[in-house]
């Protein structure tokens, strides 16, 4: 409670106000003094400026010519309450603020009454003591006529005793102390500290940090916080890592490789904010991820082979993918298996999430592996695909004739490579042509020898054989030209190419 007294004729003895939370109703007390006393109409309260009309209640004291009036006013911001008599020029004002804002401080007391006070006057002075814990002290000699004190120019967060005396000339003219108000001062703006990058990583980072001293932070109750800036351009407490303002240096770790980031540090009290400058950090790349979902499908031809993938996991690794690398190898074919392999790994490069093989060795599986290339490389994910069967590359090898008769000949030939095969052999067909071009006799078969008969004797005749898998036939060999005996000759077994 702040309390004023003016005097004169007709004097405003008592001002006053309860002091409130911001938002809610104060009462505001005034009491003045005059013979004969006032009419309740003739005390008039000002609130920032503006009479207010009704007061809450009205005491008059007759015996002591004493009227004092309450009004109750919202207090939402700092305001200049003025109490004055209707008539006479006699006022007195006061500021008054609610909790939360800061306070000016301005410290007010009554003048002494001769009628109503001890001790004789006249007063002198008026001796303002101000104590600052046990050893602290000074003093202020104030006029007779002053009645208030601008407390100001103090120490923040600092309690301090404001006692009050009436002085008057001559031999034990000092009166006793009387305690007027305790006051703490608020506390101040801290000072900002410094933050700087000592190292990072691709997870995390080291700060320097340098935090004003305990008079810099000017308040007793001071906390300190790392924060990050965000996308929308606020800041948010890294509520993960913990700050003590006696630490030299800071660590941040769950960072994100390649991420961009800006830290600052912020030293905060009732009084105010104290932030560090923006430090920016830039994370160290990492291995990417594998890429996903890698699959093979045959492709247009029993030549190709399409692939596709999905980029790797990029949730927690924001390092780049500047191209993948498609590696690929026969491992074996499908239908059959030989030692004859060319083993030697291809290799293709794409930057999109797809690849098409071409070139391929029909009905044979290869295994292909796909790695996503940045500054650090994936691991390589590896699948097995494997290509479509087709007709046979080529024809049966090595058509011999193997028996020769007058009126029959009898041939063989070798089953095909792995290679040629493109798929299983299921059966085998022939022909015989004559000199003229003309078909004599054409059959299948599912082994690798074939008798023709009820031919001509000495004539000459051309035969030729190919594969089927199950897509259709390969082209026929080259012809193979030999002539029947003569009749009667007997039948011969030849072996030749």
């Amino acid at each position: 409670m702040y309390t004023s007294i003016i005097a004169g004729p007709g004097k405003i003895e008592l001002i006053d106000f309860v002091k409130v939370n911001e938002g809610i109703s104060t009462t505001i007390t005034c009491t003045a003094i005059r013979n004969p006393i006032l009419e309740s109409q003739d005390l008039i309260l000002t609130f920032d400026g503006a009479d207010v009309p009704d007061a809450l209640s009205v005491v008059p004291d007759d015996r002591e010519y004493r009227l004092t009036s309450s009004w109750e006013e919202v207090l939402v911001e700092p305001v200049t309450i003025e109490c004055s008599i209707r008539g006479i020029d006699v006022k007195r004002e006061l500021s008054i603020v609610p909790y939360g804002y800061p306070d000016d401080h301005r410290i007010s007391w009554r003048a002494w009454n001769e009628d109503t006070d001890h001790g004789e006057g006249p007063v002198g002075n008026y001796l303002l003591g101000i104590k600052l814990g046990e050893d602290g002290w000074e003093n202020e000699l104030l006029s007779n006529s002053t009645l208030s004190y601008q407390f100001e120019d103090r120490l923040p967060d600092t309690a301090y005793i404001i006692m009050i005396s009436v002085d008057r000339e001559g031999l034990g003219g000092m009166g006793r102390w009387t305690t007027l108000t305790n006051i703490t001062t608020p506390c101040g703006v801290p000072a900002a500290p410094t933050l700087d990058l000592l190292s990072s990583t691709s997870r995390g980072a080291t700060f320097a940090v340098q935090f004003p001293s305990v008079e810099e932070r000017n308040c007793k109750t001071v906390s300190a916080t790392l924060q990050q800036r965000l996308e929308g351009g606020n800041w948010e407490v890294v509520t993960s890592t913990s700050v003590m303002l006696d630490e030299t240096s800071i660590r941040v770790g769950d960072l994100i490789p390649c991420s961009s980031y800006r830290y600052r540090v912020q030293i905060s009290s009732t009084g105010g904010e104290g932030n560090s400058g923006a430090v920016d950090l830039e994370t160290e790349a990492e291995a990417l991820e594998i890429v996903q979902n890698l699959e093979a499908f045959p492709g247009e031809s029993p030549a190709t082979l399409r692939l596709t993938w999905e980029s790797p996991d990029m949730s927690d690794n924001h390092c780049p993918v500047d191209e993948y690398v498609v590696t690929y190898e026969l491992s074996r074919y499908i239908t059959c298996s030989t030692s004859r392999l060319d083993g030697t790994a291809r290799v293709g490069t794409t930057l999109t999430e797809g690849y098409s093989i071409q070139d391929l060795e029909h009905n044979a599986r290869y295994s292909i592996s796909v790695v996503a290339v940045g500054m650090y490389n994936s691991t390589e994910e590896t699948i097995v695909g494997e290509t479509s069967f087709s007709v046979p590359r080529s024809p049966p090898r090595n058509v011999i004739l193997k028996r020769n008769a007058s009126t029959s000949l009898t041939f063989e030939w070798k089953r095909l490579t792995c290679s040629d095969r493109n798929g299983a052999i299921l059966k085998y067909g022939w022909r015989l042509t004559a000199t003229n071009g003309s078909v004599v006799t054409a059959d299948e078969t599912g082994m690798m020898t074939a008798v023709v008969t009820n031919l001509v004797p000495y004539t000459s005749y051309s035969f030729s054989a190919r594969a089927f898998t199950a897509i259709g036939p390969g082209r026929f060999s080259d012809p193979l030209t030999t002539t029947t005996l003569e009749d009667g000759e007997p039948s011969t077994c030849v072996s030749f190419i």
